[in-house]
């Protein structure tokens, strides 16, 4: 009885992992606004790693909400999908933020095949992320 070699293989696809190296920067991507800080600016720049442990392109999704507003679950902006491989930083833009109002935001990264990891919280969930004034 010769042994008999499958013609193929089925790959179970893996969720990308959870968000790291979480920040929150001014419009120009490049300042970024300490935890519990003020920004002039209506829109904020978020900026998380990105991985997919089987190489898929990720896109990063944030949630941004009043502080005090419970979130959602329900993506506020994404990235597009960025490059397949290693880590990656990837960066979503939210603009329209109301002036005189305390934020808090979290993020979750979103495979090609539509797999997304848990959702991360950016700050401590006692004290508001950022404020706009």
């Amino acid at each position: 009885n010769p042994e008999q070699q499958a013609d193929y293989t089925i790959k179970q696809a893996t969720p990308p992992d959870a968000p790291a190296n979480l920040g929150q920067y001014l419009q120009n991507g490049q300042t970024a606004i300490a935890p519990g800080g003020t920004t002039a600016q209506t829109t904020v720049a978020f900026k998380a790693t990105v991985t997919d442990p089987d190489g898929d392109q990720v896109q990063l999704q944030v949630e941004v909400q009043p502080f005090g507003a419970a979130f959602t679950g329900i993506p506020t902006a994404s990235s597009t999908l960025g490059g397949s491989g290693g880590q990656q930083q990837a960066r979503v833009d939210v603009a329209g933020l109301a002036h005189g109002t305390d934020y808090h935001w979290q993020v979750r990264a979103v495979d090609q095949a539509g797999q997304m990891s848990d959702w991360v919280p950016f700050g401590n969930g006692t004290t508001p992320d950022f404020h706009v004034q």
